[in-house]
């Protein structure tokens, strides 16, 4: 008499993420972003720096220090090229060889409310952005 077989035990499911959790990174990308943001850093700011740096003269590292830390022009330079710099390297990894549209990638997606009938205000939204200008006008004059 043959015994009867029992069931095989169920694999456990992969879990199913919402649609905004779901990302084209992976862990080499994530490596190879974090190296080429150390490295695009130490080149943007070394390129400022030969730049901004006095020609002709023998500085030592204290004194190129505090010279280009007066200067602002050349802290928020780099830091804007470096973004900038940052920003394309996300596009080009992210959208064109992937194949995916970038916002998506970065995870943003469109504001939806939950009532339809009711608007959404954008000026709730857009507060920071003045804020933000002022302070780099006011550092510019500096």
């Amino acid at each position: 008499m043959l015994a009867a077989q029992s069931p095989a035990p169920a694999l456990p499911s992969l879990p199913q993420y919402p649609e905004d959790l779901q990302i084209t990174w992976s862990w080499p990308h994530l490596i190879l972003f974090v190296l080429f943001g150390l490295v695009s850093l130490v080149m943007v700011q070394g390129i400022l720096a030969v730049y901004y740096l006095p020609h002709g003269q023998k500085l030592t590292t204290k004194q190129m220090e505090q010279y280009l830390l007066s200067k602002p022009q050349f802290a928020i330079g780099s830091m804007l090229i470096w973004y900038a710099t940052i920003f394309f390297f996300l596009y080009v990894t992210l959208s064109l060889l992937r194949g995916h549209s970038f916002w998506e990638c970065l995870g943003w997606r469109k504001i939806n409310s939950h009532n339809r009938e009711q608007p959404r205000n954008r000026l709730f939204i857009s507060l920071p952005a003045p804020g933000c200008l002022f302070s780099l006008l006011f550092s510019l004059r500096a």
